[in-house]
């Protein structure tokens, strides 16, 4: 059986490449609000939902226009990754489009970040 992502009702065309995780380390926030410094410190060393998920994957081009209109809207969704670990109200960011021109425009790559907000 061949490993998808699913973004809301859309499937990718088989598994997705290139996975990258950036997580949210931040320790501290200071800030300057109407003049007093305020500053924010973090009990733990990561905020879990500040991560980010990025990857590409292969979509029809139909499929590829309802992410990007999704995208445009910032329509959050639910994001299944490929080891069905889920990314529940992701909002998903088009970083890239790749036309695969060996199928005339039919499929194409999209460079995808998923944020849990």
């Amino acid at each position: 059986m061949i490993t998808m992502i699913q973004i809301g009702t859309v499937k990718s065309i088989g598994k997705a490449e290139n996975y990258g995780f950036e997580f949210d380390d931040r320790q501290e926030l200071v800030k300057t609000i109407q003049g007093a410094v305020v500053v924010d410190a973090w009990n733990d060393s990561r905020v879990a939902t500040g991560d980010v998920v990025t990857c590409t994957a292969t979509f029809t081009t139909a499929d590829a226009t309802t992410v990007r209109g999704w995208w445009a809207s910032r329509t959050k969704k639910n994001v299944t990754l490929d080891d069905n670990s889920t990314i529940s109200n992701a909002r998903i960011i088009v970083r890239g489009i790749e036309f695969i021109k060996l199928f005339e425009r039919k499929y194409c790559k999209l460079q995808l970040e998923f944020w849990r907000v």
